[in-house]
């Protein structure tokens, strides 16, 4: 049961990561995924993070971004409000699934049905989830317009941060359960204490490993922070488990009035029961450091595409920068077969999409570290050059509608995005790509 709660926990995070990175693409934001991604995002690797995993561990507990994927800015709408709602109708189905299955499995209750216990507890997690999601956008406006009201706002979900648990382990109904979490705050607060410091150093250990190179300083976390992460929750639920105080044994008959619904026997060998789990979660692990890389946007360009000559320069103290001391940027030209394979609609005319979106394919010289080794009696030496290398690289790209300061429309990635996708360059230094093109 420990390794499917893991595979459901990797499972989820690559749904949420393929959806962040289509919204970059479409340029719609999901709330509040897509905070996790903000504006330039980076994977900040010298800050350290402690935090205690609440109802599902997912990596921006560990202030590590679903993708890798830079934007500079995205819309709500109803694009936006649709596909929100939709995650969240798939969080509460999965914490339901999730919750259920730990408890299931500190009762004793094998085997059992990940499915049969999401539908168990599925309106009362989607209830507690819209409600999250309510507070948790207060207590943003607020932290930026109201100090004093965020900090109520976060003071509130504390006290009712037990009632998801309730819900799961009292058969509670949602509105009961909320009654009843400040309480069993206060008295479990000594129990709860210790599991709560495991877990911040833990995480604290586990946001160290951010700082390994790719793809490590995200697998790695992902992995560790799933399996610990786990763990962590299912101490929290055993230690709510235990016996109950007479005041909340006399309670206990007020419970939601939901069918019972039976798991039904499985029918698979205890064998395939753990070897699927063993095979699922280094194929998920890697499926979502290839989300969250973007790589499978390239799926979504089937379009046709028009071959551009370009040019490439770069900066050169030219004999004009020295003439004019200094006061202008000089470059050189570089020889070169540069193009670009970019599917663009007819600008020609006065009806302008208001964005564009879609991967193009570029041919141009990227910098990147070139070893030789020089062998001498008794030594082996390396030298590594920085040269450049001509590679064609896929840049996908959301260019947005933009007038300029003489009334001319142009499209710009500066109010969209645009990411470099991996491919077979490495650059000797990470850089960021614009796009602008125009057409007269």
């Amino acid at each position: 049961m420990y390794l499917r709660l893991v595979v459901l926990v990797l499972a989820f995070e690559v749904l949420v990561t393929v959806a962040v990175g289509i919204g970059i693409y479409q340029g719609f934001a999901i709330f509040p995924y897509s905070l996790a991604n903000p504006v330039e995002a980076v994977t900040q690797t010298n800050s350290f993070t402690a935090v205690i995993p609440m109802y599902l561990p997912e990596l921006p507990d560990l202030k590590i971004p679903f993708t890798s994927l830079k934007t500079n800015s995205q819309h709500g709408g109803p694009l936006s409000i649709f596909v929100s709602t939709v995650i969240l109708i798939v969080q509460a189905f999965v914490r339901g699934m999730y919750l259920g299955g730990i408890h299931g499995w500190l009762q004793g209750k094998l085997p059992l049905s990940l499915i049969v216990e999401g539908r168990r507890y599925f309106y009362r997690m989607f209830g507690w989830s819209f409600l999250q999601a309510i507070l948790g956008g207060l207590l943003l406006v607020l932290a930026m317009t109201a100090i004093p009201l965020g900090i109520l706002i976060l003071l509130i979900l504390l006290l009712f941060s037990l009632a998801p648990y309730l819900v799961v382990i009292r058969n509670y109904s949602l509105g009961y359960a909320l009654g009843k979490a400040p309480g069993m705050l206060g008295r479990r607060f000594f129990a709860l204490l210790p599991i709560a410091v495991v877990a911040l150093l833990g995480t604290l250990f586990i946001g160290l490993f951010r700082a390994l190179p790719a793809p490590y300083g995200y697998a790695v976390p992902l992995l560790s922070y799933a399996f610990v992460g786990t763990g962590l929750i299912a101490l929290v639920m055993k230690s709510l488990s235990s016996k109950p105080t007479a005041a909340e044994t006399e309670t206990r008959t007020v419970v939601v009035q939901n069918p019972q619904l039976e798991a039904p026997k499985p029918r698979s060998p205890r064998k395939l029961t753990l070897l699927l789990p063993l095979a699922l979660i280094p194929l998920l692990t890697a499926a979502a450091f290839w989300a969250a890389s973007g790589s499978y946007l390239r799926l979504l360009d089937w379009g046709t595409k028009e071959q551009l000559a370009g040019i490439s320069y770069k900066p050169s103290l030219s004999d004009v920068y020295y003439a004019s001391q200094g006061r202008y940027a000089t470059y050189e030209w570089l020889e070169g077969d540069f193009r670009i394979a970019i599917d663009l609609p007819d600008l020609s005319n006065d009806k302008k999409p208001r964005e564009l979106n879609g991967v193009a394919e570029i041919t141009w010289l990227v910098d990147e570290e070139e070893v030789s080794e020089t062998r001498t009696p008794g030594r082996i030496t390396n030298r590594v050059d920085v040269v450049p290398l001509t590679r064609t690289s896929h840049v996908m790209y959301r260019l947005v509608q933009t007038r300029g300061p003489d009334g001319s429309l142009y499209y710009t990635s500066a109010g969209g995005a645009a990411n470099l996708l991996p491919g077979d360059e490495k650059p000797h230094q990470p850089f960021e790509v614009q796009t602008a093109p125009s057409r007269a």
